[in-house]
């Protein structure tokens, strides 16, 4: 584990046998690199987990249509989720359970990226209805879709945030420039608090002030952070590397992707390219990464953490953090496989394939009940249809149960 204290800047790694702290001057700018004692803590990466009991998950939709994005609610009653099953994609919610399935959204919408805010009251989603596009909230307590902003300009197709306290929803809008927008719903007013740019338009909440988002600064995707009250803000993770999707952790950490490459390599070919998962501090320092131990690639006694992802992130949602902070869970594609969902246990630091195992289907869009115990997540398992399932697991990667 590489732990940098600043923000924004490479990393070179120096493996002792107690920790140290030492300065290294990279481009002309110092920085601090602290680096642990061996022996480390063995990850399981690329590990199948057995689990008993038999078949830990379960499947709660079916039909001939396609149900994908589920998010589950704050109260953990409901999950809220897309489906064709009547021609064009709309909003549906249904119980935890999987019954009592009803479509919220009008028929002539079409729904994407449904977010819950915190007290499980009105679900927002991106809708589509002609050639114009909106952030709706679907209110539980009347049964009505509002429109909050969006049709021209154009909202763009992303997932909506809700600050903390659920007063404000970040979300993208187009009107040639694409801009970071916060709706206000004690005020009933939008105001553009950025101009973004890049492929990768993701925001999310540190605090009920502070916005996370990723945006395009010198040809490299960067994350940035902005105080709405007062608009000071600036770079979070930056520099001659790609920073992108950072979801905040219930205690303040963040998790993002990242293509930044430390410089370590073993003897040994890894599932290393691209992006990589990334854990640092709210501010931005102590950034580490998802990693291996093998043998230095001169050879020798050296073991090195060499960075390790089982295979190409899907970019398109944030890392799911659990609700108690200690694991993350995100979607990779290999060969052979296809799209699969991974945990990172970063207390234990380690990391397993979770759900169905096998290939032929995909596994993607987990979204975490809210006590920990369970994961939603759409999948094609057992046909060419998506339909929502839910995995049960609890304990850590080192002790891993799980049923149904």
């Amino acid at each position: 584990m590489i732990v940098v204290v600043g923000m924004g800047h490479s990393a070179k790694m120096t493996l002792v046998a107690a920790a140290v702290m030492v300065l290294v001057a990279v481009g002309g700018v110092s920085y601090f690199v602290q680096t642990r004692p061996l022996p480390y803590p063995v990850p399981a990466a690329n590990v199948t987990v057995t689990l008993p009991g038999g078949v830990p998950y379960r499947q709660l939709t079916t039909g001939s249509w396609n149900d994908l994005w589920p998010a589950w609610s704050p109260n953990g009653s409901l999950i809220a989720y897309v489906s064709d099953r009547g021609g064009e994609d709309a909003l549906w919610l249904m119980n935890s359970s999987g019954q009592n399935a009803f479509q919220a959204s009008t028929s002539d919408e079409v729904v994407a990226y449904p977010s819950w805010n915190p007290n499980s009251t009105m679900v927002a989603y991106w809708a589509m209805n002609g050639q114009d596009s909106e952030i709706r909230a679907y209110s539980l307590s009347n049964n009505i879709s509002y429109y909050v902003a969006g049709s021209a300009p154009f909202a763009v197709q992303a997932s909506a945030a809700w600050s903390p306290d659920g007063s404000q929803l970040a979300f993208f809008e187009n009107s040639g420039l694409p801009q970071l927008m916060v709706f206000d719903f004690n005020t009933g007013v939008s105001t553009s608090v950025a101009n973004v740019s890049g492929s990768y338009l993701t925001a999310t909440w540190a605090s009920n002030d502070e916005l996370l988002y990723s945006t395009s600064v010198g040809g490299y995707n960067q994350i940035m952070w902005l105080s709405v009250g007062t608009g000071a803000g600036g770079p979070l993770l930056s520099g001659a590397a790609n920073f992108t999707n950072a979801a905040v952790g219930p205690n303040g950490t963040i998790s993002y992707y990242s293509d930044f490459n430390p410089g370590v390599f073993s003897m040994y070919a890894v599932g290393y390219g691209g992006f990589n998962v990334w854990v640092a501090n709210a501010d931005g320092s102590n950034g580490t990464y998802q990693y291996i131990l093998a043998l230095a690639e001169e050879g020798g006694p050296d073991i090195v953490e060499t960075p390790y992802v089982p295979g190409l992130l899907d970019v398109t949602y944030q890392p799911a953090w659990s609700p108690d902070g200690t694991k993350v869970v995100y979607t990779a594609f290999a060969a052979g496989t296809g799209y699969s969902m991974y945990m990172w246990d970063v207390v234990n630091w380690a990391s397993a394939q979770i759900g169905p195992l096998g290939s032929g289907f995909n596994s993607i869009e987990p979204s975490w009940s809210p006590n920990g115990a369970s994961i939603a997540y759409s999948s094609n398992l057992g046909g060419s249809y998506y339909h929502i399932w839910m995995l049960s697991i609890s304990g850590n990667l080192t002790s891993v149960v799980a049923g149904y």
